[in-house]
């Protein structure tokens, strides 16, 4: 007679606590964890299939348990556990304890996406999506802007969304793939207005719920760390964490029972993301190792699907490696020289590749789709793509048309970014239907340095007359930007912007009474009213770093971030006698019927008239190619 596997009964208590336990709490993710193990320990015992099965299933209950109720412990490592590979990194450390660091069930919920991808399962965009939701948890428990830098920077979590987005591409799930790229880009500027979680909208009568909530999620992430010296016993522990669960779970609640934040910690829908492509096409630009695509998002209709060359992500490593040397060149010989063997020509060739590789196909589906010509589109590209410029390219031949030709291009980080700069104070009114009013321009400058700023100045006088605020040498400090972008609409900075490549939390404008940072800015300046600022300081628009997250992190990311709705940028160095004039075109355009008809929302088309008329005038086109457009 056969002795009993004692598994057996660990099955059956399991199954009777289980039959015990309500459907909708929170600990029956921790016994559905417990029957599981057990049921996988019996399959390796006795090869029982159906014992392998039930686990799986049971793995699946508790993701989707987890999920509906926001549990901070998304356990996806149980199906790590249940179909254990030896090629899955830290497994046997995780099925030793039920509440892993997010860091690594990040790591391990990576390691299935792979896997499975490999055999080509279900699995795959789960624990993709898992992965994205645990690297925002992982954050949450670096409580200094630069560890969440650092961590963002990781390759295994930089090249997440791409990765993931090509899966989905790849299965024809365009709007999945759209969901996901908007998850895993713009973290870090959500986790620096918030040191948790995204709570800074949260209105001010709410103050105290945020700070409990804030302290519940920190003692939580802690309790998942196994303890070294821990003087409490596993059963009161357990018992402490059943607790904060609870009140964690309270507070989200009564969140969410707040006008306008009932779908706070959700990831956005495709349906709420699909109103940021209201004013114009969107076009995302998808580079991975698997496979290139460019999805154009429009307001109405499903996402269109334009494959670009499998080998772009070579292409652009090759052209970013000689826009490099561009840019060396600019930073060596300001203003620029008209050198035919200089910066123009390999410039040049880095347009025509981005057009041939990327640009034309998108353009060419556009207008075959009814877009009609001289429309606004949006570009929102990732990885290589994101300090290079893509508005300029084309293919400069006599006879043929350009992008700037074609469409007039502005560049956006996120679609949230998008729907945020249409409507930030109304909920039921777009923004082209608020009242126009007349503006106030604040502008800051550096003409100790930069000598053209004066006729900069002198431009600005003419335009605004009295509606302008010109700071220039002494007046012009950092405490008179962060008070002024408080109250004025409009921002002008005229001065040098400096990077920090290592650190571009640490990159900088120059002024005249000290140095302004990104880290300065994002810590003490907001902008309710802010509409429109315009950076004519170099490398304003760029990061330039390869270690970089998939988000830029640059002067202009920020000062779109704390409320200006749109941003004129540069990717590199811009010539000292170029402000005087783009100043006079841009807003000479915005102010042609008038300082109290001006409208921040012609931005766009104001620089993309004034930089024609830059290239009209025999401007070289290293010069008016590095001005982009960021926002609506």
């Amino acid at each position: 007679m056969s002795q009993r596997n004692p598994t057996a009964n660990t099955v059956f208590q399991g199954r009777e606590t289980l039959k015990l336990c309500p459907g909708d709490h929170s600990d029956r993710i921790k016994h559905i964890h417990n029957l599981s193990i057990a049921l996988k320990t019996r399959f390796e015992q006795d090869g029982r299939t159906e014992d392998l099965e039930e686990a799986v299933s049971l793995a699946e209950e508790a993701e989707a348990l987890a999920i509906a109720i926001d549990h901070p412990y998304l356990l996806w490592f149980h199906h790590c556990v249940v179909i254990s590979d030896p090629s899955i990194p830290i497994a046997d450390k995780l099925s030793a304890y039920p509440n892993a660091s997010a860091e690594e069930r990040f790591e391990v919920a990576l390691a299935l996406a792979d896997m499975a991808r490999i055999h080509n399962t279900s699995l795959v965009i789960r624990a993709y999506k898992l992965a994205l939701t645990l690297v925002e948890r992982a954050l949450n428990v670096r409580f200094t802007s630069e560890s969440q830098h650092r961590f963002l920077s990781r390759p295994d979590v930089r090249q997440l969304p791409s990765r993931a987005a090509s899966w989905a591409i790849q299965h024809g799930a365009l709007d999945t793939a759209i969901e996901i790229l908007e998850q895993g880009r713009g973290q870090i500027w959500a986790k620096m207005r918030d040191t948790t979680y995204p709570l800074g909208e949260l209105p001010a009568i709410s103050e105290e719920l945020i700070d409990a909530f804030r302290e519940v999620c920190v003692q939580l992430m802690l309790l998942s760390i196994a303890p070294s010296n821990d003087i409490l016993d596993a059963e009161t522990r357990r018992e402490y964490r059943r607790l904060k669960l609870e009140q964690w779970a309270d507070m989200l609640k009564k969140i969410r029972q707040l006008d306008g934040f009932q779908d706070f910690l959700h990831t956005k829908p495709f349906s709420t993301l699909q109103t940021a492509a209201s004013g114009g096409p969107v076009v995302f630009i998808n580079i991975d190792s698997h496979r290139s695509d460019a999805i154009i998002l429009c307001s109405e209709g499903a996402p269109s699907l334009v494959p670009l060359s499998p080998d772009l992500p070579q292409t652009l490593s090759s052209i970013v490696e000689t826009l490099e040397g561009v840019k060396e060149s600019a930073r060596g010989s300001r203003p620029w020289t008209d050198d035919e063997d200089g910066p123009s020509s390999a410039l040049l060739q880095i347009l025509r590749v981005l057009w041939e590789d990327v640009c034309q196909p998108v353009v060419e589906h556009l207008l075959a789709t009814g877009i009609a010509e001289q429309s606004r589109i949006w570009w929102c590209p990732t990885g290589a793509l994101l300090s290079l410029p893509i508005h300029s390219a084309g293919p400069y031949i006599e006879g043929e048309r350009n992008l700037i030709d074609i469409f007039v291009s502005s560049y956006t980080p996120t679609l949230s970014a998008l729907i945020r700069a249409r409507a930030p104070d109304l909920s039921t009114k777009d923004v082209k239907d608020l009242p126009v009013k007349g503006v106030k321009l604040l502008a800051l400058g550096q003409s100790n340095t930069l000598p053209q700023v004066k006729l900069e100045f002198e431009e600005l006088r003419n335009i605004f007359a009295d509606a302008a605020n010109l700071l220039d040498g002494q007046e012009s400090k950092p405490d008179v930007f962060t008070t002024g972008a408080s109250t004025e609409g409009w921002l002008h900075f005229a001065c040098h912007g400096f990077l920090n490549t290592e650190k571009p939390l640490e990159s900088y404008f120059a002024l005249h009474g000290g140095s302004l940072s990104v880290k300065e800015i994002m810590a003490g300046a907001t902008a309710s009213s802010g509409e429109l600022a315009f950076l004519a300081a170099c490398h304003s628009g760029t990061g330039e770093s390869e270690l970089a997250p998939d988000e830029m992190i640059s002067l202009a990311a920020v000062i779109q971030t704390i409320g200006y709705r749109c941003v004129i940028a540069t990717l590199w160095t811009m010539a000292d006698v170029d402000g005087p004039v783009l100043a006079r075109e841009f807003y000479g355009y915005l102010l042609r019927r008038g300082i109290a008809n001006a409208d921040f929302q012609e931005s766009a088309m104001a620089l993309h008239v004034a930089v024609k008329a830059m290239r009209n005038e025999g401007v070289p086109v290293e010069r008016w190619s590095t001005f982009i457009h960021i926002g609506i």
